[in-house]
């Protein structure tokens, strides 16, 4: 073969392997003051965090990292021990950070409009959870009952939220900080949840219709419509949607399987042998505390006799309903659908608290109506 042939296959093969060669997004910068730290780049995925690469600071600081490129915006973070910068990457955009370790995640600075924005919510939310914690504070110290804290935390969520809906979320909902926005929480609570509030299933639609047109097929957009049209159907609760109670005696119960406060799932099924007390309530309630104090002298008098109480709370403050069930010595779970929950559709709860007796062979009673007539009818079947 010819060297001038050679030479053109060379380049034709050359060419065709860099039509191939993967696009690569990066993201490079400078730590200083972190000589000897490892710094971690991790993906924020649907399903979780992924660690990607990883590298140790040396000398003025300086670290890039590279990462495939996608279609549809990808969420990062750098993190540096328990110190975070969120970031998000959409099309080709090579975004630049710097920042001192110290104050890492607080006081860094950004090449990209979308990463401040995202830069101003998690300082918003860091200023969120300290009033949230001064509080807590100040309520122990004081003596403040756990209903009269639930009041003034909710207060201070609610007016969080309501700058975040108004300067982030509504104001530019094509946005990648407009996404990031609607998935922030606090003690492992979901600030925004579509499930259980109009305004947030709002707000979830806004984002939700631009980050559709925009990105149709990628799995955000697909996710982010599916949740949001679960809240809009939730948020729309009609009265013939209820089940009546004389269909569900004639098949025994429906059965329910919801986690604790420790993230174990219980199923009510699973209590077959035992005679349940069965209660939807909302902790947050003042009522609620009258009838635990009921509860809990039912389940002093019978739960040795095979009394079992399966209560299934509907607050949307995770902590608080973490707080108040560590309290109590039967199984408390919590429904995190709230006041929209299929559950409560399915049992024809239309007042909180409600309290069902259920027999030991798994079978559907009756719902109480009479709080007094509860002891009699436990003696019967106990």
């Amino acid at each position: 073969m010819k060297k001038t042939q050679i030479y053109f296959l060379l380049l034709l093969i050359g060419s065709l392997t860099a039509c191939h060669v993967e696009q690569k997004n990066h993201i490079n910068g400078v730590v200083s003051g972190a000589t000897e730290e490892t710094l971690y780049l991790e993906a924020a995925a649907i399903d979780g965090i992924h660690l990607i690469d990883s590298c140790t600071i040396q000398g003025a600081g300086d670290f890039k990292f590279a990462v495939k490129q996608t279609e549809a915006p990808s969420f990062y973070r750098l993190r540096m021990n328990n110190k975070i910068i969120n970031l998000a990457i959409d099309s080709t955009e090579t975004v630049t950070v710097q920042a001192a370790y110290p104050t890492f995640s607080t006081t860094y600075t950004v090449t990209s409009g979308n990463n401040q924005k995202i830069k101003e919510l998690t300082l918003l939310q860091i200023d969120l959870q300290k009033k949230l914690n001064k509080l807590e504070k100040e309520a122990t110290e004081m003596h403040l009952g756990a209903y009269m804290l639930n009041e003034n935390a909710t207060k201070l969520i609610e007016e969080y939220k309501k700058t975040v809906r108004m300067n982030y979320i509504y104001k530019a909902p094509n946005e990648t900080y407009a996404y990031f926005a609607l998935f922030q929480s606090i003690n492992g609570m979901r600030l925004f949840n579509p499930m259980d509030n109009r305004e947030d299933a709002r707000c979830f639609a806004a984002v939700a219709t631009s980050f559709c047109a925009k990105h149709p097929a990628s799995k955000r957009a697909i996710g982010l419509k599916n949740i949001t049209l679960k809240g809009i159907r939730t948020n729309h609760v009609q009265k013939d949607e209820y089940v009546d109670l004389p269909k569900m005696q004639e098949v025994g119960i429906i059965d329910i399987s919801l986690a604790d406060r420790n993230g174990t799932q219980h199923k009510l099924s699973d209590l077959k042998g035992k005679v349940v007390l069965l209660d939807f309530i909302d902790y947050s309630k003042e009522a609620a505390t009258d009838h635990n104090f009921f509860l809990r002298d039912l389940y002093k008098k019978y739960a040795a006799k095979g009394l079992e109480i399966y209560q299934v709370s509907i607050d949307n403050n995770i902590h608080f309903w973490k707080t108040i069930s560590a309290q109590l010595p039967w199984i408390c779970v919590n429904e995190p659908e709230g006041v929209y929950s299929s559950i409560l559709k399915t049992y024809n709860i239309q007042s909180i608290p409600s309290l069902h007796i259920i027999n030991r062979a798994n079978e559907y009673v009756v719902r109480v109506s009479d709080l007094k007539s509860v002891d009699k009818t436990l003696k019967k079947l106990l």
